[in-house]
């Protein structure tokens, strides 16, 4: 745990003495309880930030958890994981109806669309790499000397990946992942965390992940930035 005075995502000065003020320090989970099947307390945060950025961050937790766990091959894990979330409530919530009824069988599996847009994605993108930024230099990301080249791969991708790195290695390539030095495993099976320099990759559940290259402020990487955010809006479906 972090004890730090400066909110990685916001880079504003934390209120250490209040509560429930936008700038009151709160404990932050980089990766949310809602991804894992274990809860953690607070005590095993990551480090503060303030209510406000972790108020707007714990709203995309809620979908990306969702979305995450349901992408697990243990499909009792799965199954459970969108009951507690959806049936349990009165209605199903918009995002994930939308879901549901987007669901179309194609030749290559069944194809859905995302319960949030590609602003959002990007959006959750910037707190997790904001986040692994601050871990590993101890300060926040500046965006003014920094940009972010993002990627997010789905179901479809890993899948795909996964033969080729079985019919090669005969392994399974996220398992051989979390044995890699430069990986963190959160959770066995549910997120690892790979990283190097200022490259991360965050995969979750094997099948869900986020590629954030963090680079020097420049015309050219600029450019691969933007570039990169259009592709995520050219994404918005995934194979199931």
């Amino acid at each position: 745990m972090i004890h730090n005075t400066i909110c990685p995502y916001c880079r504003h000065a934390l209120e250490i003495k209040t509560e429930n003020r936008p700038r009151s320090r709160s404990v932050e989970h980089l990766i949310p309880n809602t991804s894992l099947s274990k809860r953690r307390g607070k005590g095993e945060g990551d480090f503060y930030s303030c209510r406000k950025c972790n108020s707007a961050k714990s709203k995309l937790d809620d979908i990306v958890g969702l979305l995450t766990k349901a992408q697990s091959d243990n499909e009792s894990f799965a199954y459970k994981s969108l009951e507690k979330t959806i049936l349990k409530k009165k209605s199903i919530p918009y995002r994930y109806e939308t879901m549901i009824n987007s669901a179309k069988y194609e030749d290559d599996g069944v194809h859905v669309n995302l319960p949030l847009d590609a602003s959002e994605l990007i959006k959750y993108a910037n707190y997790l790499g904001k986040g692994m930024y601050f871990i590993k230099n101890g300060k926040a990301f500046n965006s003014y000397r920094f940009v972010m080249v993002i990627k997010i791969f789905t179901k479809g991708f890993h899948n795909q990946f996964k033969d080729l790195y079985n019919d090669e290695q005969n392994s399974d390539p996220i398992k051989d992942l979390e044995t890699n030095p430069n990986s963190n495993v959160v959770a066995e099976d549910e997120c690892v965390i790979w990283s190097q320099k200022m490259s991360y990759l965050i995969i979750f559940h094997h099948y869900f992940s986020f590629s954030i290259k963090i680079k020097k402020r420049n015309k050219l990487n600029e450019e691969a930035s933007n570039n990169s955010m259009k592709d995520v809006h050219n994404s918005m479906s995934y194979k199931q």
